[in-house]
């Protein structure tokens, strides 16, 4: 890849390539390379189009990186931008004063969500099942051997040389997004899954009361089909593995050979 006139050449952060890899597989492990890759396919211009209806401000630089996060962002805006997610494809601007009331209950003032659709609620739902992902076979498993056993969707973040940690969590009731670093970007030494992933955890336990035992609803147009896992196809008779995935209705592949 060329960013800036120079050669880019993404690495994981294990220094490992694995090769061909499922879109799940690659998320749930948080691979850098084919998620450079998935977003030179679809378009840079694409990418920044639907962060923009996610909910982010900044004025992005089409380069390859952005994939992988090398743009700054605000806590906010990025917790803002999983909440679409969390919602179904459905836009929320985040507000610290939801309306402002006198002792006797009447309303001083009172601030109207312009809720808008950034992306279909299938779609949506395709990355809330990859992110739950994260949280049973991902770079997130360990929430579970930390006491979390909610329905949840998350990713953790790493930035080069350790200087951030990230991981940003959801239920159907709830998000949380946790951040560690230093003001002088100082280097943390931990990942995600070790810095931020616990602080979530005991900020979710605290809150267990809004989400346990809600599960995310599934919306029209899912598909849930068994796959021939080495080639993405749709499982036959003669295929010696299958395991369940999920798609669009409509975008479904054909039988493996």
């Amino acid at each position: 890849l060329v960013s800036g006139g120079r050669p880019w050449r993404p690495a994981n952060y294990d220094g490992m390539f694995q090769g061909p890899l499922s879109a799940r597989a690659a998320l749930e492990e948080s691979r850098n390379v084919p998620t450079a890759r998935a977003a030179q396919s679809v378009g840079i211009s694409r990418v920044i189009a639907t962060a923009k209806a996610c909910g982010f401000t900044e004025n992005f630089a089409p380069l390859p990186s952005l994939a992988l996060g090398a743009q700054e962002v605000t806590p906010l805006e990025l917790a803002t931008a999983y909440g679409t997610f969390a919602t179904l494809g459905i836009n929320v601007p985040v507000r610290i004063i939801e309306d402002v009331e006198f002792r006797d209950g009447k309303k001083l003032e009172k601030r109207v969500r312009q809720a808008r659709e950034a992306a279909v609620p299938a779609a949506a739902y395709l990355v809330d099942d990859v992110l739950r992902g994260v949280l049973i076979r991902g770079t997130g498993a360990s929430a579970s051997a930390m006491g979390f056993r909610g329905d949840a969707a998350g990713k953790t973040g790493t930035t080069d040389d350790t200087r951030d940690a990230w991981f940003v969590g959801f239920t159907p009731e709830i998000l949380a997004l946790v951040w560690v670093g230093y003001d002088d970007n100082a280097k943390t030494g931990l990942t995600g899954a070790a810095g931020a992933l616990p602080i979530w955890v005991d900020l979710m336990m605290h809150a267990q009361h809004r989400w346990a035992g809600s599960t995310f609803p599934e919306p029209a147009g899912i598909l849930r089909v068994e796959v021939d896992p080495e080639s993405g196809e749709l499982a036959v008779s003669g295929c010696p593995e299958r395991v369940e995935e999920v798609f669009a209705e409509g975008t479904e592949p054909g039988p493996c050979s």
